[in-house]
């Protein structure tokens, strides 16, 4: 009887060892992604984000400036 409560003790202290370890790995994963720059958060993600790619980028900005320009000449005609 009393080896079996110790036993139970033992499974009892190993059990919230293990749940201590496993908050302390968590804190420890938090804190690691905290230190993570905004702006490479999901660049390592791949499988779940495409892949940030400079071209589309340059693309698209070129589209934006030729697009405002365009507007910018079509002001100057009305207001000349």
């Amino acid at each position: 009887m009393l080896h079996e409560k110790e036993a139970k003790k033992v499974a009892e202290a190993a059990k919230a060892a293990k749940k201590e370890r496993k908050k302390a790995e968590k804190a420890a994963v938090r804190d690691a992604q905290k230190k993570i720059n905004p702006q490479e958060m999901f660049l390592s993600e791949t499988d779940k984000y495409s892949k940030f790619d400079d071209k589309v980028w340059n693309f698209v900005s070129v589209v934006v400036i030729y697009n405002l320009c365009s507007i910018l000449v079509i002001l100057a005609t009305v207001f000349t």
